[in-house]
This record gives C-alpha cells, structure tokens and sequence, in this order.
C-alpha cells in the first residue's frame, strides 16, 4: 500500500504512499496491458515501482462490425452451409471463414480510417486551388466513405465497452474505447496475496494456486447418500407441468430464447454472441432448433456446444486475494439456449412449488424483501418489553448454491415430481 517509511523514535514507523505514476487515456490507449507494480525496498527508504508492459495474442470475436459490411452475409451463408449437419463444426467454418474475411477484405479499421483522412486532406486542398465538379464529386464519396469507417469504429469500440447506459451512435468513440481499457484494467489480474502473505505475480503460480484454491472450495466435505427428503407435504409438479417440460421443442421457442438475450453479452468460448444468432436467424435458425430437438431427445450435448470459460469477477476494487473474487461461467450461445427453453418452460410452475418465504427466482420477489424483515425484527427486539428475551441467528452461507452436491439436487427434483431422463426420451 506504501512506497515510502521512516523510522522515528523506537519501533515507530511513518509510511506515506508518495511514488505513482500517472498516465492519460491516450497513454492508455497504446499500452493497454501496462500496469505498476511495487518493489521490495532495501537501500532505499522507498519502493522502486516497476512499470511493466504485457502482450498477448486475442482469442477469436465476433466482431458486429463486420455487419456493416455487404459481403459478409453471404461469407456466413456459405460458411454455415459447408459445416453441415454439425452445429459446432458450423461454428468453426464460420470463424475461420470470418477472420479470412477480417483479414483479405474487411481490413483494419483504423488504419484505412487513416488513409481516408489522407485522401481526404490531399483533395481538400487541390480544390483550394482548382475549382472542379470532380473534386467536388471525390470529396463527398470520400466523406460518405469516413462516416461509414467512424461507424464501424464505433460499433467496434461500443461492442468491447459493453456499456449500457451510453447510447450507440453518438460518435462516442473514444468514452467507449476508454471505457474499455477502464473494464479490462479492472478486472485484470495482475498479481495476488498468497496465503503466506507474499506477492505473486507469476502467470503460472497464480494458475496453480486458483485451481487449488476453487477444487478445494468446491468439493465434497461428506458424501451425502439421501434416500428420502422427508419432508411432508412436499410441494408436487402437477401432470400439466410434467408434460410441458418434456413436449417437443418448438421452433418458435427456440426464437424466443435466443431474442431474449442481451446482444452484446461477453464472447463465449466459441468467439460469438447472440448479435450473430440474431442478425443471421433466417441462415442458422433452422439447423439450431433440429438441434435443439436432438439434444432434448436424446439428452446428449456435444463437447465442443457445453465449453465453458469460467471468469473470476472482482468482488471490490482491486482484490489481492482469491477470495475476493466471484466465480462466474459464460456458457456457448447454443448452450444458453437449452437452459433458457428449460427456465422458460419452468417457470410458470414456480410459484406453486417454491414457497411464500422464499425470495429468489419469483418474479415481483427480491432479496432486499428479507433486509426489511430483518430491520423490523432487530426493532422490534430493540423495543420490547419482554422478560424472556429473544434471540437472532446470522447465518453465512458461502457459496451455498454452489456448492450444493448433485445427488440432493436430483433427490430433491424427484420429491417435486419432475420428469426423470427416461420420461425426457420417450
């Protein structure tokens, strides 16, 4: 936290955070992986800092921008017709075919940007000195030309950002370039405490130690082999519920779910979001939902579709420890779809199976409802006149739905009479 101490009288020890470094967003903006680090202090009664500079090659992502282009539907038509009948290997054509497309036609963004301003400046100034109709012809086609590459550098900057609150198409290019750098820094990890206490800032290192950290969050303390929940009157899915989680797919319901979701949500491990699913829903609706209808019938899911990117989401600002992180996983658009139909077709059934007390998963319901109740709880022990006294329990339950053990979760969903994988299949 300091880089700078001195000793005064005894053991005392004055400690003042005086060395920083400062850049702007146009700094940022070039070295976007920089971040400072704080040295040991040895001779010195202040700490070096280390401005250290990191690079990496990105993973593939959609990118919207390539929408604007006219070429590119027909690129994704073909592409998706020469993956057929598999999803995944649809998935795959289309990305490669994509970033040859990025690559041989589509271009860098900024760099023709640039040569447009080039062209555009050289013919400003011819017509300072030649009044002509072809000039004059050159330079509104050049201008059209820009204004359609600053739309694209938007859209590019604005799909990074994930901003919500800053509408699109206000020339906002460099809020959402610097928004993005802000998000990337934020949730970067550069270093972290081990438990011993030193500074770790080993790629490595900090690899090993998160996934010891999260196996041993995670695991089984006690192997739990319930028979029966015991609970009477337990809550019971009716017939009519029973059967519409396991009728047919529909196409529409595949429609649905996918046009549900926020466009520009995080890539997933495949690089797409559900932008592409949506803009491209007349190419790829139909094999999507045969899909949908094969993984419902059949309970299979291919490898490639259930990939997921687990993502450690900082819980404050600048976390040094693992704990101080939420886990979180981004699942394939084609995944999300499944989970969605299913949460979709549940979901008018909730409200006769979970219980009035119960604040989550109902709509109209939320958990600032039991902050209330426990304000007016502590008041009202604060103002009785009682004798006997009265008692509160808080009780933290880490992670509790993360870790609860499968095998209750499918005892519990056969107590609520939910169809089991053989009903599913026939």
């Amino acid at each position: 936290m300091y880089t700078w101490y001195r000793k005064e009288s005894g053991v005392l020890k004055i400690a003042k955070r005086l060395d920083q470094a400062f850049g702007d967003s146009t700094w940022r903006t070039l070295f976007p992986e920089a971040y400072v680090e704080n040295l040991l202090r040895s001779y010195s009664d202040h700490r070096p800092i280390l401005l250290r500079g990191q690079g990496s090659i990105p993973p593939f992502r959609f990118q919207a921008c390539w929408l604007t282009d006219d070429d590119y539907p027909t690129i994704v038509n073909n592409a998706w017709k020469n993956g057929e009948p598999y999803i995944a290997a649809s998935l795959n054509r289309v990305r490669d075919d994509s970033l040859t497309f990025n690559k041989e036609v589509f271009g860098n963004i900024f760099k023709r940007k640039k040569d447009i301003e080039k062209q555009l400046q050289h013919v400003q100034k011819m017509i300072e000195r030649v009044d002509s109709i072809h000039l004059n012809m050159e330079e509104d086609n050049l201008q059209k030309i820009y204004q359609e590459v600053l739309k694209q550098e938007e859209l590019l900057w604005y799909q990074k950002s994930r901003e919500k609150w800053v509408k699109f198409g206000g020339k906002n290019n460099k809020f959402f370039h610097t928004q993005t750098i802000i998000r990337r820094k934020r949730n970067k990890i550069q270093g972290l405490h081990l438990d011993d206490g030193t500074w770790c800032t080993d790629v490595m290192q900090l690899r090993d130690v998160a996934i010891d950290f999260y196996s041993k969050l995670f695991q089984n303390d006690v192997e739990v082999y319930p028979d029966s929940l015991k609970v009477e009157l337990f809550p019971s899915l009716n017939s009519q519920g029973r059967n519409s989680l396991i009728k047919q797919v529909t196409k529409v319901e595949v429609r649905n779910a996918i046009f549900s979701m926020q466009s520009f949500k995080a890539p997933r491990p495949d690089g797409f979001q559900p932008l592409c699913f949506k803009h491209f829903w007349d190419v790829v609706g139909e094999d999507v939902w045969k899909y949908m209808m094969q993984s419902f019938s059949s309970g299979y899911i291919d490898d490639k579709i259930a990939e997921t990117l687990l993502v450690l989401i900082p819980k404050e600002n600048n976390p040094t420890r693992l704990k101080n992180f939420r886990p979180i996983s981004l699942c394939n658009v084609i995944f999300k779809v499944i989970t969605k139909v299913l949460v979709n077709r549940i979901h008018p059934f909730l409200v006769d199976l979970i219980g009035p007390f119960q604040s989550s998963f109902i709509p109209w319901r939320g958990t600032t409802d039991n902050a209330i109740l426990a304000q007016e709880v502590v008041h009202h022990m604060h103002t009785s006149r009682s004798k006997k006294g009265m008692l509160v329990f808080k009780i933290d339950l880490e992670k509790a739905y993360d870790r609860l053990d499968w095998k209750f979760i499918e005892l519990t969903l056969k107590e609520f009479n939910f169809p089991t994988p053989t009903d599913w299949r026939n």
